[in-house]
């Protein structure tokens, strides 16, 4: 049996550790490796760690001639609630960092599969009831915030590049993910919590949403390297060229999942103490607010937490549909909700405990 190598580029972020340590774990794969700018965190024992930048072609192709890896996964990008002002960095991660990694790809003889972390955030639209990869997703031209556009750019420039050099490859379009080492949604909820904001609540509470433990994320690349590795010819199983949507298939409204993530670490707030604040009240007055930060900046400039974006998150339904991953990837998200969320708030309370 030839040696199957893989290569993680982000293997040292949050989604990054649990695909290692999925990859790790499975007897499929020779040897696992994780290129990152600073491999100094999040690492698995069995795993080898390189330091590199992704937007260096030279750097890139050096690696990949040492390490021959049949598969490559991309899944490094600046987080999608980090600076929105930053658009230099999420250009230079997100298009020429995956531009560049899918150019040496093509050019080595060595790789055979390129997967690409993608989110849910690169379709149209600020309501998502459950659709489908047939969805449109942004372009170049697109009037939204750059972390949607960037990745979107990507993600179409991976399934263009299917085939070339004889590389085949697809996207994953992640709903937002949550688990142990998690730096966004439950650390996030957990300042929320500890600072008395958890009482407020935007809008009614009907719109569903859909999450991804960190556990069915990993799981769904593993499927995904697979599928690649051995794809046929042709049939209604064809995955290569391919984008699938990944979530937990158990959407719940977007507030119950702040609430079971504000329980867990304690809460006890009953119905009657919390209020209520109108969605269109906070979508106009968010709106307003980066209008003025667009004037008084000249553009440079947007707010980090009230602007539409995050206001769109509360308030709006984001719910997918994963059919095509089930059928054409064998993907059975498993139920560990709470169990991620217990662990996400132990590794986020260590965190901060270890910040004081």
């Amino acid at each position: 049996m030839s040696e199957k190598r893989v290569l993680v580029v982000g293997g040292c972020g949050f989604v990054g550790y649990h695909i290692v340590n999925t990859f790790i774990q499975d007897s499929t794969w020779t040897s696992v490796h994780v290129m990152s700018r600073n491999p100094s965190s999040n690492h698995v024992e069995g795993a080898h760690y390189h330091s590199g930048s992704l937007t260096s072609f030279e750097q890139v192709r050096s690696l990949l001639a040492d390490i021959r890896p049949s598969l490559i996964i991309h899944t490094a990008s600046p987080a999608g609630f980090g600076d929105p002002g930053n658009k230099r960095y999420f250009h230079e991660i997100n298009v020429k960092g995956t531009q560049t990694l899918l150019k040496a790809a093509i050019a080595s003889e060595h790789v055979k599969a390129f997967i690409y972390t993608s989110s849910v955030e690169v379709m149209e639209g600020s309501s998502h009831n459950f659709v489908t990869e047939d969805a449109q997703i942004f372009t170049i031209t697109s009037r939204t915030d750059y972390y949607a556009k960037t990745k979107a750019i990507a993600d179409q420039a991976v399934l263009d590049a299917n085939g070339m050099g004889g590389v085949r490859t697809l996207c994953l379009r992640l709903a937002g993910v949550y688990g142990e080492r998690d730096s966004q949604a439950i650390p996030g909820a957990l300042h929320t919590f500890q600072e008395g904001r958890h009482r407020y609540q935007i809008g009614d509470n009907k719109n569903l949403f859909d999450w991804l433990s960190a556990t069915n994320a990993a799981q769904s690349h593993l499927l995904a390297a697979k599928g690649l590795l051995r794809q046929p010819e042709d049939g209604s199983g064809k995955v290569d060229g391919e984008a699938f949507l990944i979530t937990d298939s158990n959407p719940v409204p977007f507030w119950t999942f702040q609430r079971q993530i504000w329980s867990a670490a304690g809460d006890r707030t009953t119905p009657g103490e919390i209020t209520v604040i109108p969605a269109w009240f906070m979508l106009n007055l968010a709106s307003a607010v980066e209008w003025l930060y667009w004037a008084f900046t000249l553009g440079l400039k947007r707010p980090k937490v009230l602007r539409r974006q995050i206001m769109t998150y509360t308030c709006k339904p984001r719910t997918y549909s994963i059919d095509k991953a089930r059928e054409r990837l064998g993907y059975k998200p498993v139920d560990d909700r709470d169990e991620q969320i217990q662990r996400g708030l132990e590794w986020a309370l260590r965190k901060d405990k270890e910040a004081a």
